[in-house]
């Protein structure tokens, strides 16, 4: 050491120069120097560029030393990376930016990919984590970053039932907080007993017939549910087994299929219900018929209704007549039907497609829980199917509920599709839907969405038989971002005569545009930007007669889901006045 300090006074020619070589010259330990780490800077390096005429001196100064020499070069521009002592890579850029013929001196500073997700991702301790490669594919590590999920939302599995005691998944089961477990007693009074886990729906033989019956009883003994299960929302950072999308929700177990993974419409039907009358907020169907349904379908809308997201399998059944066979429920209404996708995003062969695909997720070799019902024991299991592509929506919509828990279902399935990666053909096909699922942009931001609100007002109330009542509907948009193809009807009621009905929209792409259908007044407007109303009037003319009522009953609605759907329809009432009735009296004339 004190060699080397007489080194620095014997040839440093400056202040700077001085502080120069004796940072390069002093050994790395002398300074205290740490091991490299995820820093901000490449350490031990200093990139340097010369003036344009450095003498040679100048440069020697820098370059020549036996202990400062380049490690690399950028010709073109005339930069050298300059080796210094680690952790001493600022200073010594400050010193060489005092030192004749130098242009520039700075660290190597460390860049990254500039994305939307800039912080570190997260990524679960779970050992088998590696395994789930369609966890990646969603970009569920940076959808982490923003939200992992709460247990105030409920992913109900309808399927096979889910092994309660998996290590994996026994912490994630829903537990019916109205419900004592074995008292034999409907605490709750929702008609079914000691359902503290779920509850099980099927048709139990006779020997002759098949006869409707349910029990508590929701332990998997098939495995399909319980794979499922896995990977929507298996116990995450645990340090065991797997991940799931969503890892704070709650898993609501309904049991529809039996040991051989069959089961019948109106078990499926009575499920969704319960699901959606117990609190379920997202209901995981990966299962389905090719067979049209009106109960499946009416099942789905009785649980949009209240406000459920509903995910379901599009089917591995190619059959004869292909663009036509997605599986019921995932063809209802309501419903987000999910085809398969491998891991590089093309369409697997298993997997039907048609007009009723809305998105699509990994579906080939997915790696999840899993029950051996044969011996009993709970494992881990790689299966294909659009049955595993489900439940990744499903947890997206879990993890998009969790971020943003006010929105409405009918949002965050918009929120789900509107952030879909297009993987096949531009815009929608009937192979992906809109996409494949992205859990990263569907947390990252809420999209603009419209929100439209009706106002109905009537005159004169109460109104004369016989007499012009007129009614004017104001539909605005209070939303963020324009509503396309608003549609707005209003009832007529029997004994009304309508007049032609005007349209105003200020601030619309288009007016609205009317017609009187058989009962009921339908108008059509293009777009309605935000902030913007439309109004139309009509005028009716009851020719009932008085003591009654005149009812009208109205709605708006428009491609986009809206947020707050309950002020979207409207029923008044104008209560009909008699009509004036003329007396005579008898008129005496005089002689």
């Amino acid at each position: 050491m004190r060699k080397t300090t007489r080194a620095c006074r014997r040839f440093a020619h400056s202040i700077a120069l001085s502080l120069l070589l004796c940072l390069l010259a002093v050994p790395d330990g002398a300074l205290g120097a740490q091991a490299p780490g995820p820093e901000s800077v490449r350490p031990g390096a200093v990139l340097v560029q010369f003036k344009p005429g450095a003498k040679t001196a100048e440069r020697a100064s820098v370059l020549g030393n036996n202990t400062a020499r380049a490690e690399s070069a950028i010709p073109e521009l005339g930069v050298f990376s300059l080796q210094v002592p680690v952790g001493h890579e600022a200073e010594t850029a400050h010193a060489l930016l005092r030192m004749p013929g130098v242009a520039y001196a700075e660290p190597d500073y460390r860049a990254e990919a500039a994305d939307r997700f800039s912080s570190p991702l997260v990524l679960p301790n779970d050992p088998d984590y590696s395994l789930q490669w369609g966890l990646a594919k969603i970009n569920a590590p940076a959808a982490w970053d923003v939200v992992t999920g709460t247990s105030a939302i409920t992913i109900a599995i309808v399927d096979s039932g889910v092994d309660l005691n998996h290590p994996d998944l026994r912490n994630k089961i829903w537990t019916n907080p109205g419900e004592i477990p074995g008292n034999f007693v409907d605490d709750d009074g929702n008609g079914k007993v000691d359902d503290v886990h779920g509850w099980h729906f099927f048709q139990r033989w006779t020997g002759s017939s098949y006869v409707a019956d349910e029990n508590a009883f929701v332990q998997d003994d098939f495995g399909h549910g319980t794979h499922v299960t896995g990977i929507a929302a298996a116990e995450t950072n645990n340090d065991v087994g797997v991940a799931g999308v969503s890892w704070g929700a709650a898993v609501m177990p309904v049991k529809v299929l039996d040991q051989s993974g069959l089961g019948w419409y109106s078990d499926i039907a009575s499920g969704i219900v319960y699901a959606a009358d117990n609190g379920a907020r997202v209901i995981n169907l990966s299962l389905g018929g090719t067979s049209a349904s009106a109960i499946l379908c009416q099942a789905a809308g009785y649980a949009q209704s209240k406000g459920v997201v509903l995910t379901a399998a599009a089917g591995n059944t190619l059959g004869s007549n292909p663009g036509n066979n997605i599986f019921y429920p995932g063809a209802c209404p309501h419903v987000l039907a999910v085809a398969a996708t491998g891991s590089a995003d093309a369409w697997p062969s298993f997997s039907n497609y048609g007009p009723q695909v809305a998105l699509s997720a990994p579906g080939v070799e997915i790696y999840s829980t899993w029950y051996f019902s044969g011996i009993g024991a709970s494992d881990y299991f790689t299966k294909s199917g659009t049955s595993m592509a489900v439940p990744h929506v499903a947890g997206v919509a879990a993890l998009v509920w969790s971020r943003w828990p006010d929105l409405s279902a009918d949002a965050v399935a918009q929120q789900i599709i509107d952030t879909a990666i297009d993987v096949q053909a531009p815009g929608w096909d009937a192979y992906s839907g809109w996409g494949r699922v992205d859990a990263a942009a569907a947390v990252d931001s809420l999209l603009a969405q419209a929100d439209l609100q009706l106002a109905v007002t009537a005159t004169p109330d109460p109104v004369m038989a016989g007499s012009p009542l007129t009614f004017t509907f104001t539909v605005t948009n209070t939303g963020p971002s324009g509503a396309t193809a608003v549609a707005l009807t209003a009832s007529i009621p029997a004994g009304g005569v309508p007049m032609l009905p005007s349209a105003e929209a200020p601030g619309a792409a288009n007016g609205f545009d009317c017609a009187e259908l058989s009962g009921s007044l339908g108008c059509n407007l293009a777009v309605l930007e935000p902030g913007t109303a439309a109004t139309v009037t009509a005028v009716y003319t009851p020719t009932v007669e008085g003591g009654s009522v005149f009812p009208v009953l109205a709605a708006v609605w428009a491609d986009q889901p809206d947020p707050q759907p309950q002020d979207n329809q409207i029923q008044i009432e104008v209560a009909i006045l008699p009509r004036p009735h003329s007396l005579y009296l008898p008129v005496v004339l005089g002689p």
